[in-house]
């Protein structure tokens, strides 16, 4: 890729996470896609926060998947998170991968559905992702 053809790519990128609705999620996978590259366990464990309060950045990225994700809408959740974090390919460190990839979906399903309120449903909900880890 030239110069030229490297600039121009850069700035569609600026382009599209500006008019995408979904900023902070986007964000949100590109620094766990770094996360991945960097194979550090210890700082992906700090991104995947789990328990309430969730910080204001978790808030933000709970109305953009309420938003742009409703229920029944996991299959675009998906398609989303693999655009971030492509499939292994032979050979790629510290790379992604498929089990991954559908444990984030189920991840941002969970924030995106829990309710703190009620603790019993919650705790399944914790159950069930705690199952794909």
């Amino acid at each position: 890729m030239g110069a030229t053809a490297l600039i121009l790519y850069k700035i569609k990128s600026k382009i599209e996470n500006m008019t995408t609705p979904t900023p902070t999620l986007d964000q949100f996978l590109g620094e766990i896609s770094q996360i991945l590259r960097d194979k550090d366990g210890a700082k992906l464990q700090d991104y995947l926060v789990l328990e309430p309060p969730l910080p204001p950045l978790y808030l933000t990225i709970v109305s953009e998947l309420r938003q742009t994700f409703p229920t029944g809408n996991e299959d675009s959740l998906e398609a989303k998170c693999n655009k971030f974090l492509p499939q292994d390919e032979e050979g790629d460190q510290g790379g992604s991968w498929t089990a991954f990839i559908s444990f984030l979906v189920q991840y941002f399903v969970f924030l995106r559905d829990v309710n703190p309120d009620q603790l019993v449903e919650t705790h399944d909900m914790l159950k069930a992702l705690l199952k794909l880890v």
